[in-house]
């Protein structure tokens, strides 16, 4: 936790560093990010994968400044910005990263999976 709080000078969530460690397990250098957050926020997240070794090739955002306003995207609303920046990128990403646990994102894991043709 402390490592986190200093690369992102903020108090962070446990839950970033245990995303990390199970990139490190699938391998994952590369990602492609879709995230409802505002560019900070992003900018910290990119800066704290990079300090992981692991590259966020291409972002997307809708730059949501509050949670209550995340909260009441509809539950596919991460599946177009996560399949664009992956198709976006330049070089084929080992994955894709969204996060938020206010996002509904484990609803379109499976979708995702079928129309990019990839399996974790």
């Amino acid at each position: 936790m402390n490592r986190l709080t200093v690369v992102l000078s903020a108090l962070a969530l446990a839950g970033t560093a245990a995303e990390c460690e199970a990139m490190r397990a699938l391998k994952v250098r590369t990602l492609a990010m879709a995230t409802p957050f505002r560019q900070f926020i992003n900018d910290r997240l990119v800066k704290y994968l990079a300090s992981e070794q692991i590259t966020v090739t291409h972002k997307k955002s809708f730059g949501i400044e509050r949670n209550t306003e995340i909260r009441r995207q509809p539950i596919p609303v991460e599946y177009n910005p996560a399949r664009t920046a992956y198709l976006e990128c330049e070089k084929r990403p080992d994955g894709i990263y969204i996060p938020c646990g206010g996002w509904g994102s484990i609803h379109s894991v499976d979708l995702l999976e079928r129309d990019l043709d990839r399996r974790c």
